[in-house]
């Protein structure tokens, strides 16, 4: 055989062992990477979470860590709005949200081609609130609008909600703003004549925080057809009994394994952490029974 042709099968050769050496390190560190990863149980992440909800979910994030150690969730608290935002441009990769996704939000969700994934994993509602002296125990849902109510400035999304669950179709909620959810309840506590409107868990948290039980209350609710008077309670806003109550939405990226396993775990486990919170949990939380 000529000496060229034995150089240039020499070189072919070499240059198969070579791209294979580098193939099977490529494989390797891919290989290595996917398995020091992200997984449903394991990894690090960070999910938001709406003023009044942080606590809840990070309980639920530390149950969840107990059983799985491998798992870092970090929890980031802010109003609904800005977090959907974080959550729409993977600054976050999960979003637990006060009202489920409106029809825009899920158009606009779309239009950035993100990937989501959403479960109802919590209910709450929106109260009126009052100074325990207030001559009003009932809100006529005709009359919401006839009275002077007040309103945290900063719960852009629960405004939204509140309308959406009050006067479907109207965009403009005519409310004094006030500075914080707690700035509102400290407003009612110093006037007996406002009428004050939050969430329930908002509501919840915040008195037993205070001890303002005994200082403040909620408002009954008539409903449309001016028939039945029902309180907003954990069992009615539980059970959509209460006309103002909504559901609460976890959303996931679908790209991150753990925030979808997360997701799983608030779904069900997750539901005893929020019926021991001020959020009310969507379903009956599952009870493990020993047999001996």
């Amino acid at each position: 055989m000529p000496r060229n042709n034995r150089n240039i099968l020499f070189a072919a050769f070499a240059g198969s062992v070579v791209a294979a050496l580098v193939l099977g390190i490529a494989f390797f560190f891919v290989f290595s990477l996917t398995e020091q990863g992200e997984t449903a149980v394991s990894g690090s992440i960070e999910v938001g979470a709406p003023l009044g909800y942080s606590d809840a979910l990070a309980a639920v994030a530390r149950g969840f860590r107990s059983y799985y150690p491998g798992a870092d969730i970090g929890i980031r608290e802010d109003e609904g709005n800005r977090l959907l935002a974080a959550f729409a441009a993977s600054g976050i990769q999960g979003v637990l949200l006060d009202g489920p996704l409106s029809e825009d939000e899920r158009n606009w969700l779309a239009q950035k081609r993100l990937l989501y994934g959403e479960e109802l994993v919590g209910r709450d509602a929106a109260v009126f609130v009052v100074n325990q002296s207030h001559s009003l125990n009932v809100m006529d849902m005709q009359e919401i609008f006839a009275a002077q109510l007040y309103v945290d400035r900063d719960a852009l999304r629960f405004h939204r909600i509140f309308l959406g669950v009050t006067a479907p179709g109207a965009d403009t909620l005519d409310a004094i703003p006030l500075e914080s959810s707690r700035g509102l309840l400290e407003h009612l506590l110093s006037d007996s004549l406002a009428i004050g409107i939050m969430p329930f868990s908002q509501f919840t948290r915040l008195t037993s925080e205070h001890g303002w039980q005994d200082n403040l209350r909620m408002l009954g609710v008539r409903n449309a057809e001016g028939d039945d008077i029902v309180l907003p309670s954990r069992t009615t806003v539980f059970h959509g009994s209460y006309p103002l109550s909504y559901a609460v939405a976890y959303l996931y990226n679908r790209n991150s394994p753990l925030a979808a396993g997360f997701g799983a775990w608030l779904y069900r486990q997750g539901q005893k952490g929020f019926a021991r919170s001020s959020l009310v949990p969507a379903r009956e939380p599952s009870r493990t029974i020993k047999l001996n």
